[in-house]
């Protein structure tokens, strides 16, 4: 796990069709680290998570795989190197 600190620059919500035909959402927030110029995106898993509002100055913990998914030429997605891909673990309920 990772600790990120810096303020909240904006968030974004998509929703998809997953492969089995139900719904899946996509939430991203974007944080301006400290000591950064570049914002990081990072995924939430748990959509309901509040972290707070724009402008907000936030520390979060976070898992850092360095991977992304693109769409590949047959239609399928496929996994390939990327800088980083940071997101919220959801909290296990089972």
């Amino acid at each position: 796990m990772y600790i990120i600190r810096g303020t909240i620059k904006g968030e974004r919500t998509k929703k998809y069709k997953r492969k089995d035909g139900s719904d899946g959402i996509d939430r991203k927030v974007f944080i301006d680290p400290e000591g950064s110029i570049y914002p990081v995106a990072i995924s939430l898993r748990d959509h309901t998570l509040d972290i707070g509002e724009k402008g907000d100055e936030v520390e979060l913990q976070v898992r850092v795989y360095p991977y992304a998914l693109i769409e590949g030429d047959d239609g399928k997605k496929k996994r390939v190197p990327a800088e980083v891909d940071i997101y919220i673990p959801r909290e296990r309920t089972e």
